[in-house]
């Protein structure tokens, strides 16, 4: 129906309105986050265990398990890495 123009409608503005919540709201509140923050820290402690240290530490393993610290230091002493090291075997030599 019509009135003037404006939709008249039937329902009353009577409506009772739902009281707020006063005591225990920051208890509720903080019960509900403490609980998304504990799984999002879980989330975040597996993400980081099998795609982050895993890995690493398996780069770690395989590369150490074929490496030659001798071989190594041979290749840096012909690079000119180390400056004393041709001083300091000629002295040992001497010695011995």
């Amino acid at each position: 129906m019509f009135l003037c123009g404006r939709l008249r409608t039937n329902y009353s503005l009577n409506m009772a309105l739902a009281k707020p919540q006063l005591r225990g709201l920051l208890q509720n509140y903080l019960k509900k986050n403490f609980a998304y923050a504990f799984l999002f820290s879980l989330a975040s402690v597996g993400y980081y265990q099998f795609g982050v240290r895993g890995p690493r530490k398996q780069a770690y393993k395989d590369f150490y398990k074929n490496y030659d610290i001798e071989a190594d230091f041979e290749r840096m002493k012909k690079a000119g890495v180390f400056q004393l090291t041709v001083l300091k075997y000629s002295i040992d030599l001497w010695i011995q």
